[in-house]
């Protein structure tokens, strides 16, 4: 099965999928991340019944889909309109696994869950939506053999799969047909239907929702049954799921009714009875009587009531019949004097006075608009007031206290409720654009508490509750309240953007859209439940900030504000004189979702008000200041700090004040209390499991959040640590002859292949090894050197490993068996050359000669070593004393390996093990328990590399993968040009001031000669680029990462991309700093494979800039210069400047030789 295509469908199908993020269904109550399933769950039925099931069926057949892909679309619709307009959809899918013949008949668990991912456009037809979820449920069912434990280990976001908490299922059956029994000797056995009953009418739950339809081939007629979490669930709101499922069936399907060519944000999901529910409650309709201006009442009162007082302000007061003289004065002089026509706008710039009533009525007596202002607003605001209004005119009298308060009437039940026995209370709601008064609720003060109606309307209003599509909602889900009737405003003076934004048409009637968030329930009852411009998104989660403060009011406190900080964190301001900060987060934690937690809890004596009596969010007092200063903040009321006491904490402590960027943390403290929220917690969660080397069984991250101080991780911590070393997982030989290349050896391969010109196919990625005798006293046998390379070749498969391509397109290696009597062995190469006419004199042109035969490796053979034996005749050699069977002083032995089964490091082990086998003559015996480089290939493959995938694609957040640097080239590559591989080299040595001081360097300042020289390449590369910041260049990594490794042979090189973004101001030790911690960063994450990285970029390996440009640093043991045969020693000859060929566009490799002491 090919493995790397089904990685990459589902790498590519997945990209910026949340799939930790359950979808928002409307949930009775949440799951707390305490809290563990139940398993009890509740299912309703239906049937599609003959007339839907035919059209659903006819709709199957004439639209080429299948009715498990028509049913899926429709599951996807559904669950599109019960989400609130969720788009970005994502279920789960179980797949019965049986993709062969053979496996039918075969008894055994073959389940697979895959994710299906839907992405639609809300303005889709649903004819459009079919189409789409056929081609994705093709696509997923092709590679549903991947198993799901690898689709989640390379995605980055499934640490809690989500959408295996809602799933779809098809189920085809016959009735008729099933075979109920069987029969055993004379006796019939029966199947009898068992379902497991948790409680009357409840069943078993193993997810969250899933949706069932099946087809019964018989009659040929659908059914359809949801299952549903009691934990999550109501009954009577899964049994609605049900009824508007069916709903919108008919809607699509029916023949009188189809909607299949309307957007699909148009099906609606309101039951009938909802739809009586909502005319009845907007049939407020009432004849009102013609009544008389206000300015007519009052004249009226008057005549009535001369002497009745009309105003009192404090120790002032005016009868009706001395304000009508005052009113009169001043409307008078307005109209004589000021020449003010009827309906224009009038000013008014005074404090709460008698005044200010006077002025009110007399603008009203004349005709013309009152307009007020507010003495206490600066001069700039009552300036651009003015110019707004176009108002000429501006009444000005003395000043008293507060200003107007023109927006929402509300009540104070707490203030009101000891004297509830004496009078009715209502809560009224209203905004200034509907005339105040909206709806009405008679208050309960018994029954209601803090939950509040905002009631019915008033009499000649009528509403709407609207999605974001200005479609209507269903009764109990979350809507934008929109008023219409009698009391709604003709629009904002002169801002008719804003005018047309608030005012919509809907059937014909204007209607004011509140921007406040409402639902109604099942009694036509309205609730609160907050802003529209409050509904913010956190970390890929929807949240309504007043669902919070509306669980915060349930608790001893007065009010709050919640407020979302810096992207990243919830605030609560609490008023309260006396309240115990823990015993807040407590309580929101066994009401609320781990992500709708607050950060901070601030508390206030009292929140900042404004004019109106509001909350002035501007005057709130900054996070900021919370965060930087851990004595503001009141989360333990301990003034003493807990420090670590063993070397867990103290990690975990340097850890915590690493993030937080403080110096010290008590043990004690919770982490939300300090600036934590769910995405840091699983950083840290990350960071752990990179520090103490813990898998994701033994370390559960549902714990971190219970539990979030530093003493409580510890324990987790240390109770893993034992798990781990309990059934740590050593990796011992797997005895396979034949498995998937590694990844490295399938750069190599296709590296080879892709970017190089086959001419230089063969020396590209040769490793040549050449040793001259320098000293001799016994004689070298070639006899012995051939058992000896026979004796490595053996035990080191690798050495005798095919490659090719299988009908998958999968790079397979397969070790080939060697026979040791057979002297004809094919895996590899053993010639004897010799060098006695003039023509052959020159050593170098018969090395070039063998380097570029092009039969000197044969992968598909695994052909991938050769060794050249060169011996020398001079003119006054004695032939017919030369043993055809020893070398002398200055022969040659030349190794040529190819890079995909043998790279630096191995060359030790290779020396090593050839000159113990040659000493021996092959007496050695063999251990067949050797882990092999096959071993390591398939222990590769089954490594959980999630944290290292996350690590590599932040490293390239940001970055342009096409930008080339720009290095002073003398010519270009053409876009299909193969390289031909030849090379230019400079080689520079350093002296020993040079070479001293920059040991010392790297010791001073604790890094490695590698970091350093990677330090100094990317400053010079900044200058020769002429100051290009943004460098991203290959590094080559031993990559040799477990013990087991150390001594194998075998091409473990990782190339790994290094980005450094530099400052052009940082001194060169800044730069050193950086550059450190980035190679420190990288080395926990070098094993992930340069093609994974490619591809998570959406990459290939043909033509990726930062390729071309790498930096290399070699350090060569004393070990590896020199090969001792016995009593013979052997020099290593330096072959780099004579067949050194080019890999990249520019490489700089530093060496450096280690002194034997």
């Amino acid at each position: 099965m090919p493995m790397t295509a089904a990685s990459m469908f589902w790498l590519n199908t997945l990209h910026d999928c949340n799939l930790d993020q359950s979808l928002p269904l409307p949930f009775d109550r949440y799951r707390l991340s305490d809290e563990h399933r139940t398993g009890r769950g509740i299912s309703a039925s239906f049937h599609f019944g003959e007339d839907l099931s035919h059209d659903f069926l006819s709709y199957s057949l004439s639209n080429g889909i299948t009715l498990e892909q028509l049913a899926l679309a429709s599951y996807f619709a559904f669950l599109f309109k019960s989400t609130n307009g969720e788009s970005d959809l994502c279920i789960g899918m179980n797949i019965n696994g049986r993709y062969k013949e053979e496996l039918m008949s075969v008894i055994g668990i073959f389940v697979n869950a895959i994710p299906l991912r839907c992405q639609l456009d809300p303005h889709w037809s649903f004819h459009q939506l079919t189409e789409h979820v056929k081609e994705i449920f093709i696509n997923s069912l092709k590679y549903s053999y991947f198993p799901l434990r690898r689709i989640l280990a390379q995605n980055p976001n499934a640490t809690k799969p989500a959408f295996l908490d809602t799933l779809f299922e098809f189920r085809s059956y016959r009735s008729e047909n099933m075979k109920n029994e069987m029969v055993i000797g004379d006796s019939q056995i029966f199947v009898l239907p068992l379902s497991i009953e948790v409680f009357e009418e409840e069943i078993m739950s193993k997810s969250d929702v899933a949706l069932t339809i099946q087809h019964d081939l018989d009659n040929n007629q659908l059914s359809c049954t949801f299952h549903a979490s009691l934990d999550l669930f109501e009954r009577m709101t899964v049994n609605k799921m049900g009824q508007r499922f069916h709903s919108m069936l008919k809607q699509l399907f029916s023949v009188t009714n189809m909607k299949i060519n309307k957007a699909i944000y148009e099906l609606s999901l309101t039951l009938s009875d909802e739809k009586l529910l909502m005319k009845s409650m907007n049939n407020t309709q009432i004849l009102f009587p013609s009544l008389p201006c206000i300015h007519h009442e009052f004249v009226k009162q008057v005549m009535e009531h001369p002497q009745k007082l009309a105003v009192e302000l404090d120790d002032q007061s005016l009868t009706y019949c001395e304000l009508l003289y005052y009113v009169q004065l001043l409307s008078l002089s307005i109209l004589n004097e000021q020449r003010v026509n009827v309906g224009e706008i009038v000013c008014q710039c005074v404090e709460r006075s008698l005044s200010m009533v006077i002025g009110v009525m007399a603008i009203e007596m004349i005709g013309a608009v009152y307009c007020p202002l507010s003495p206490r607003d600066p001069e700039h605001r009552l300036y651009a007031l003015l110019q707004q209004t176009r108002s000429r005119l501006v009444l000005n009298h003395y000043l008293t206290k507060t200003k107007f308060d023109d927006d929402i009437s509300s009540i104070d039940i707490d203030a009101v409720a000891n004297i509830m026995k004496f009078c009715q209370i209502w809560n009224g709601y209203g905004p200034a654009e509907a005339t105040i008064g909206t709806t009405h609720h008679l208050i309960d003060v018994f029954s209601d508490g803090r939950n509040v109606s905002i009631g019915i309307l008033f009499a000649n209003y009528k509403y709407l509750i609207i999605d974001d599509f200005s479609q209507c909602v269903v009764v109990s889900q979350d809507g934008e309240l929109c008023v219409g009737g009698v009391g709604v405003f003709a629009g904002y003076l002169g801002r008719d953007d804003l005018t047309t934004r608030a005012l919509i048409m809907i059937d014909g009637e204007i209607f004011y859209r509140t921007g406040d968030l409402v639902r109604i329930d099942n009694n036509g009852l309205l609730y609160y439940q907050g802003r529209k411009d409050y509904q913010i998104k956190l970390h890929g989660q929807r949240i309504e900030l007043g669902e919070i403060e509306r669980c915060l009011l349930n608790t001893s406190i007065s009010a709050c504000v919640v407020i979302k900080w810096n992207d990243d964190h919830l605030i609560a301001y609490v008023q309260s004189s006396d309240v115990d900060v823990e015993q807040l987060r407590h309580h929101c934690q066994c009401h609320l979702p781990p992500y709708m937690i607050p950060s901070i809890f601030v508390v206030l004596e009292k929140l900042p008000l404004n004019a109106n009596g509001k909350v002035d969010r501007k005057l709130l007092p900054p996070p900021s200041s919370y965060f930087s200063n851990p004595s503001q903040r009141n989360h333990t009321n301990n003034l003493q700090i807990q420090k670590p006491h063993d070397e867990i904490q103290i990690t975990l402590h340097t850890l915590w004040c690493d993030m937080f960027q403080q110096k010290q943390i008590s043990i004690d403290t919770n982490i939300f209390t300090i600036g934590g929220h769910s995405l840091l917690l699983m950083q840290l969660y990350h960071r752990y499991q990179i520090t103490f080397h813990l898998g994701t069984k033994s370390l559960a991250i549902s714990d971190l959040f219970q539990y979030p101080t530093i003493i409580h991780h510890s324990q987790f911590i240390h109770q893993a640590i034992n798990i781990e070393k309990h059934f740590e997982d050593y990796w011992s030989p797997l005895h396979l002859i034949q498995a998937p290349t590694s990844f490295s050896q399938e750069r190599i391969f296709l590296d080879e292949q892709i970017r190089f010109s086959s001419k230089s196919n063969n020396v590209i990625y040769a490793i040549p090894l050449l040793f001259r005798v320098s000293s001799v006293k016994n004689d070298v046998s070639i006899t012995r050197l051939h058992h000896a390379l026979q004796f490595v070749i053996e035990k080191h498969s690798i050495l005798r490993t095919s490659l090719h391509i299988d009908t998958n397109g999968i790079i397979i290696q397969h070790c080939l068996n060697v026979n040791i009597n057979n002297d004809d062995i094919k895996s590899y190469g053993f010639s004897v050359i010799n060098l006695h006419d003039e023509k052959d004199r020159n050593i170098d042109k018969t090395i070039t000669e063998i380097m570029n035969n092009c039969n000197l490796f044969d992968l598909t053979k695994g052909c991938v070593i050769h060794c050249h034996i060169l011996r020398q005749y001079h003119l006054n050699d004695n032939l017919s004393f030369k043993n055809d069977n020893l070398l002398t002083k200055d022969d040659l032995i030349l190794f040529n390996i190819h890079h995909s089964a043998f790279d630096g490091v191995s060359t030790l082990a290779f020396l090593r093990d050839f000159s113990l086998a040659y000493e021996t003559d092959y007496s050695l015996s063999l251990d067949d328990d050797t882990l092999q480089y096959v071993d390591y290939a398939v222990y590769e493959h089954q490594m959980d590399m999630t944290l290292s995938r996350n690590f590599w694609q932040s490293q390239f957040q940001g970055y342009n993968s096409q930008r080339r640097l720009s290095l002073p080239t003398d010519r270009q590559h053409s876009s299909a040009e193969q390289r031909s591989s030849f090379a230019s080299v400079a080689q520079i040595s350093f002296d020993d001031e040079i070479s001293i001081a920059f040991l010392n360097y790297a010791s001073a300042h604790k890094i490695t000669p590698f970091q350093l020289g990677l330090a100094t390449f990317y400053a010079f590369l900044f200058k020769l680029t002429h100051g290009q910041n943004d460098l991203c260049i290959a590094c080559l990594n031993a990559n040799r990462y477990r013990s087991e490794l150390e001594n194998m042979i075998g091409m473990f090189v990782a190339t790994l991309p290094y980005r450094i973004q530099l400052d052009s101001h940082w001194s060169f030790d800044e730069l050193v700093k950086l550059v450190r911690d980035k190679c420190l960063s990288i080395l926990e994450h070098s094993h992930y494979p340069l093609q994974y990285i490619l591809a998570d970029s959406h990459l290939n390996q043909s033509n990726i800039p930062f390729l071309e440009t790498v930096f290399d640093f070699i350090t060569v043991s004393s070990n590896v210069d020199h090969l001792c045969l016995n009593d013979a020693t052997l020099e290593q000859v330096s072959l780099e400047q004579s067949f050194e060929v080019a890999k990249f566009d520019f490489q700089l490799r530093n060496r450096c030789a280690t002194i034997p002491r």
